[in-house]
């Protein structure tokens, strides 16, 4: 473009702009921070709803947006292994990691099946919500989707998940997002350095 608008431009030094950071997955004893915090909210309603987060974020590895859009129908119990049906956006079906499917029986407890699964009583699922709620939980820890979902991928990289399956499920489109969730740790969440991850790999 600047060659077709302005070429004098063309002389002078361009600069390309780096690539982003991939989002650090959370090491193990931030999960069990995280899971300290949530049984430690001031009401049971709270805690209940930061089971959930943590559920839909760590458990499925929902984006922001498909957590608030969950509704308690959504969630097949039917089957010894739980699933989560999202139905906007990137639809597809998602199996619950066998050790958020205790959690998410207690919440299906509390819930009618036409509430969201968090937050219930809200009318609509509005960008915001979580932070509104995490702001009120007046907490120091990192709590962010963005990070549960990078947790999840990586957890799935792990187990051995096919990658073509791993696709599926998330409702990723390219393997270039797997490679940048692949190069951390599953242990510590810190990205392993070039030489030590081609040897883990």
């Amino acid at each position: 473009m600047v060659e077709a608008l302005n070429p004098a431009e063309v002389t002078r030094n361009h600069f390309s702009l780096p690539r982003s950071e991939p989002t650090r997955p959370y090491a193990d004893p931030e999960i069990a921070a995280l899971a300290s915090w949530a049984m430690s909210q001031g009401t049971p309603r709270r805690q209940l709803d930061s089971i959930a987060l943590l559920t839909l974020g760590l458990g499925t590895g929902l984006a922001t947006r498909e957590i608030l859009g969950v509704r308690t129908s959504d969630v097949d119990a039917r089957m010894d292994d739980m699933q989560v049906i999202v139905r906007e956006g990137r639809s597809r079906v998602v199996p619950v990691l066998d050790g958020w499917q205790r959690p998410l029986h207690r919440i299906l407890e509390n819930r009618d099946p036409t509430e969201w699964l968090f937050r219930p009583g809200r009318a609509s699922a509005a960008s915001g919500q979580i932070t509104d709620f995490l702001l009120r939980a007046r907490t120091e820890l990192d709590v962010r989707p963005s990070r549960m979902r990078a947790t999840w991928l990586l957890s799935h990289l792990t187990a051995g998940t096919p990658p073509r399956e791993l696709l599926r499920i998330s409702g990723l489109r390219n393997l270039a997002a797997l490679d940048k969730i692949a190069c951390f740790d599953p242990k510590t969440g810190h990205k392993l350095s070039p030489q030590n991850f081609h040897k883990r790999a």
